[in-house]
């Protein structure tokens, strides 16, 4: 059985289930400078970071799909989450 649920894919044989991520890589830009770098190297954006639009699916800060904190490149020291 395989059914795919907006943009991810599950799949189950003899009842172990797998679940992929079936979403096409980052390809957002800088909103500042139009680079698609990330980190601080931006001539315009704040505190010299590259921010790029969100997408919903990747961090706008380092383009993790990770989620909750640990984003290298947030200038939010207090709470250096995922921002998407």
């Amino acid at each position: 059985m395989k059914s795919n649920l907006s943009g991810m894919t599950l799949t189950s044989q003899k009842g172990n289930m797998e679940m992929s991520n079936d979403r096409e890589p980052n390809n957002t830009v800088c909103k500042y400078c139009g680079s698609r770098s990330y980190g601080k190297s931006c001539p315009f954006g704040p505190e010299g970071l590259h921010v790029h639009t969100p997408d919903g699916h990747h961090c706008i800060y380092c383009g993790s799909t990770a989620v909750g904190y640990g984003c290298p490149h947030n200038p939010n020291r207090q709470r250096p989450t995922h921002e998407k």
